[in-house]
C-alpha cells in the first residue's frame, strides 16, 4: 500500500485533512508494520500480487469498505501487507461536512463489518499477528462509547435535575487533559518531520495543529457511535451503494499540482483563520497546567501561568505519571518487538513460493475471455464506463498514452455517454 496525499483546498475541512493524513494515517501504518500487521491499505493507491488475490478470492462485493476487507482476507491466510511511503499520490477528500461525515461513518462501519467477519479467524494461535490491530480498534470503540454514554448521561440527568453519580473533572483531570494536548502536538509535529521529505511545504500544515482534535478525537467519537449500528443491521449479502460526490463531479481540467492555488482571499478563508485562532487559544489554554509546573523549577511565572498549589499537586503528579508510564511502554513494546523480530528471523527465509496463476483462471473467475483480458493487461489506458450503481457496463482499451493534461470525459460527453472515463 502506498501514501496518499491530500490536495489542500481553500476550506477549512480540506486543509484539516492535509495535517490529519500526515500526522495519523502515515504514522498508524508505520507502527502497525512494526507489530506486523496492518488494518487497511490505502483504496486509491496498491499494488497486489495475482496469485494472493486469487488465493483469497478477490474483492468482497458486499462490503461497505473494500480495501480493508481485502487487507484482512490476505492477512489472515498468511500474505503479507507492507507499507511504501515513497509511493506517492494526490487524492481529492470531502469539502463540506455533510460528506466527509458520509465518509467516515462508511469508514467506520466498514471497519466494524470487517472485524465481525473475521473474529472467528482469530482464535489460533498463528493468527497472533492480528490480535493487536484487532484490539486496538475494539479499544478505539469502546473509548467511544464510553464518552458518548457519560455525555448522554450528563445531559440527560442535567435536564432532569437528577444526579448522574459522578463528579466533573477536577484539579487532576486538567494536567491529564494537559498531557494529552501536548502529546497530540509531539505526534503532529513527529508526523509532519517524517513526510515533510515526501511532499514539500508541509510544514504550513502545522499551523492547522488545532484542527487535529476536531479532525481525529471528535470526528471519530461521532461516527464511530453512528457507524456501529449501521455495520451490524445492514442485511447480509447486500451489495452497498456509492453516492458520487464533489471530487469526482467537479474535476477541473488543470494538473493536481495548480490545484488549489489561486491566491484568493475569500471568506471561507477569512473563517478558516479565524477558527483556526480561536483553536489555537483554546489548546494554548490547555498547556497552562503543565507549564505551571516548571516555575517551581525555573522561577519564570508568565503573567497566564499562575504557580501550581501544594494541595493540586497530589492529583497532577501521579496522573502525568500514569501518563508518561503509559506512552512510555508503548514505545518500547514497539522497538522491543522490531528487535525481536530482527534478530529471530534474520536470515532465514519463511515465505513459500506460491503457485503461478494464469491469466486463464483470472478470466474464469471475473467471467470474460482470456484474449480480452490479455489485451486489458497490455493496455496503455483503459476507458471503463459504469452505471449509477457502480456496476462496469463496458471496458475500451487504448494502445496509446493519454496526454496527463488533457481534460477527462465528464458525464454526459458524446464520446462517453452517461459516463465518464477512469485513467
Amino acid at each position: 500500500t502506498g501514501n496518499p496525499r491530500v490536495r489542500a483546498h481553500p476550506t477549512p475541512l480540506g486543509r484539516m485533512q492535509v495535517g490529519e493524513f500526515s500526522s495519523i494515517a502515515g504514522m498508524i501504518r508505520r507502527a502497525q508494520r512494526t507489530y506486523g500487521r496492518m488494518f487497511t491499505v490505502s483504496g486509491v493507491v496498491s499494488a497486489f500480487r495475482r496469485s494472493a488475490l486469487h488465493d483469497v478470492g478477490y474483492w468482497s462485493a458486499d462490503v461497505l469498505a473494500e480495501d480493508v476487507d481485502i487487507c484482512w482476507k490476505l492477512q489472515t491466510r498468511h500474505w503479507d501487507v507492507r507499507f511504501e511511503p515513497n509511493a506517492l499520490c494526490w487524492v481529492r477528500m470531502p469539502q463540506t461536512l455533510r460528506e466527509l461525515w458520509a465518509q467516515r461513518v462508511r469508514w467506520t462501519a466498514g471497519g466494524f463489518e470487517v472485524l465481525a467477519r473475521h473474529c472467528k479467524t482469530l482464535r489460533t494461535w498463528r493468527k497472533r499477528r492480528m490480535w493487536p490491530v484487532f484490539a486496538g480498534h475494539l479499544l478505539g470503540a469502546a473509548w467511544a462509547c464510553a464518552v458518548a454514554g457519560l455525555a448522554a448521561s450528563w445531559a440527560v440527568s442535567s435536564y432532569f435535575g437528577i444526579d448522574p453519580g459522578f463528579t466533573g473533572p477536577g484539579a487532576g483531570w486538567s494536567f491529564a487533559l494537559s498531557a494529552i494536548a501536548v502529546t497530540a502536538l509531539a505526534q503532529l509535529l513527529l508526523g509532519l518531520a517524517i513526510d515533510s521529505r515526501l511532499e514539500s511545504g508541509l510544514w504550513r500544515s502545522s499551523l492547522l495543529a488545532p484542527w487535529y482534535p476536531v479532525a481525529f478525537w471528535v470526528l471519530h467519537l461521532f461516527s464511530s457511535v453512528a457507524g456501529l449500528p449501521r455495520a451490524f443491521l445492514r442485511p447480509a449479502g447486500e451489495r452497498p451503494g456509492w453516492r458520487r460526490w464533489h471530487r469526482e463531479a467537479g474535476m477541473p481540467t488543470q494538473t493536481l499540482a495548480a490545484d488549489g492555488q489561486t491566491g484568493q482571499f475569500d471568506l471561507d478563508r477569512l473563517a478558516s483563520l479565524a477558527l483556526t485562532g480561536v483553536f489555537w487559544l483554546g489548546w494554548l489554554a490547555l498547556w497552562l497546567p503543565l507549564l505551571s509546573l516548571l516555575v517551581p523549577v525555573t522561577g519564570f511565572a508568565p503573567a497566564l501561568v499562575a504557580p501550581l498549589q501544594p494541595e493540586a499537586q497530589d492529583p497532577a503528579i501521579p496522573l502525568i505519571g500514569g501518563f508518561s508510564a503509559a506512552v512510555a511502554l508503548l514505545m518500547a513494546s514497539l522497538i522491543g518487538w522490531a528487535w525481536y523480530n530482527i534478530l529471530r528471523f534474520r536470515g532465514i527465509e519463511r515465505r513459500k513460493a506460491s503457485a503461478l496463476v494464469q491469466m486463464a483462471q483470472v478470466a474464469e473467475r471475473i467471467g470474460v475471455d482470456c484474449e480480452i483480458l490479455e489485451e486489458w493487461l497490455h493496455a496503455r489506458l483503459l476507458r471503463v464506463a459504469y452505471d449509477d450503481e457502480g456496476m462496469i457496463e463496458s471496458v475500451e482499451a487504448f494502445a496509446g498514452l493519454q496526454r496527463v493534461d488533457d481534460p477527462v470525459a465528464e458525464p454526459g460527453s458524446p464520446d462517453l455517454p452517461g459516463t465518464r472515463a477512469l485513467v
